[in-house]
């Protein structure tokens, strides 16, 4: 299924603030400066395969934290 930009980042900002301890989450908040863990990137990336249908791997999460760069990142890969 391909998404929109702006669905995208709405669905990662959701992911991010049922995983990290913060409720309020904006598009440019890494997910490890918030408090996340590389555990916690592991569940973001089992639940953005398992519903969503993106593979990516935990690194994805280190290398594009903000949920402003994974929805540009989820993008590039489901273009190619």
């Amino acid at each position: 299924m391909q998404h929109s930009l702006l669905d995208l980042q709405t669905l990662l900002v959701r992911l991010w603030e049922e995983e990290l301890p913060i409720r309020s989450v904006h598009l440019d908040h890494n997910f490890f400066e918030l408090g996340g863990t590389s555990i916690g990137a592991m569940r973001v990336v089992a639940r953005l395969k398992g519903d969503f249908g993106y593979r990516i791997s935990p690194m994805a999460v280190y290398e594009n934290g903000t949920p402003r760069l994974m929805a540009e990142h989820l993008l590039q890969i489901s273009a190619q």
